[in-house]
């Protein structure tokens, strides 16, 4: 079996693989990276190989160090420039490597040009080409940035826990804000989903991924497709096309 490892933002997220078919998967905050939940994950499954994704440089060795003590395995560490597809932008060396997984599994998946929406620590929105190749993105502040941004730079608007507000106007303080961010939010991915379909010019699939997008998605109609696992699953079909 693989173990396939996203070391994010905010969690690290696993999938434990049987070829390309995903059998579990879990998720923990970054912060706790110290406890490390291997042995539990994985029980009395055997697993054969580990392929790391990362966003976090100063966790990696960390995690790959975990993975050699507890599994008796080096993990291979996936880069955007391993993942097999060509990366149309000025410099590939600046796109992070789950964007990139994102689109190798979206297209793997669907065969077809594509927006992929993942909601994360930051919201991005990448564009595949028809021909599987990735062309770029857009960067906005996740939900949860936006609202610690709030309540760091103001006096007076507190943290507040991110959920859809009953209403569109705000009641208060709290729903108010839960309003601007989470409509706000979504607003501004379906604006961008439109702008990018008329500059494309072409019919684009919308994908959506990230730890947020089922509380945004039944806001923008214009997602077509669900994946919550896509950065996982590009990791599984790296390993299933590599030679051991």
């Amino acid at each position: 079996m693989l173990l396939a490892i996203d070391i994010g933002n905010s969690q690290i997220d696993l999938g434990l693989f049987r070829g390309k078919r995903l059998i579990k998967s879990s998720f923990f905050p970054k912060e706790d990276w110290r406890k490390f939940p291997l042995k539990k994950f994985i029980g009395e499954k055997k697993v054969s190989r580990v392929f790391i994704a990362s966003v976090v440089p100063s966790l990696t060795g960390k995690i790959a160090l975990s993975c050699r003590r507890n599994l008796s395995l080096k993990p291979e560490i996936i880069k955007a420039k391993d993942c097999g597809i060509p990366i149309k932008i000025k410099n590939p060396k600046e796109v992070g490597v789950d964007r990139v997984l994102n689109a190798l599994a979206a297209f793997s998946v669907y065969r077809k040009p594509a927006i992929i929406v993942d909601a994360g620590t930051a919201t991005t929105l990448d564009l595949v080409s028809e021909k599987g190749a990735y062309l770029g993105g857009i960067i906005l502040p996740g939900l949860r940035i936006s609202a610690e941004a709030l309540a760091e730079k103001t006096a007076l608007l507190p943290k507040i826990p991110i959920k859809r507000p009953k209403t569109l106007m705000g009641k208060g303080t709290i729903s108010a804000i839960q309003s601007g961010i989470i409509y706000g939010s979504a607003e501004a991915i379906a604006g961008l989903i439109r702008k990018i379909k008329k500059d494309y010019r072409k019919k684009l699939l919308v994908i959506g991924t990230g730890g947020w997008i089922e509380t945004l998605a039944p806001l923008i109609k214009s997602i077509d497709n669900i994946q919550p696992y896509l950065t996982l699953k590009g990791l599984a079909l790296i390993g299933a096309t590599r030679k051991k």
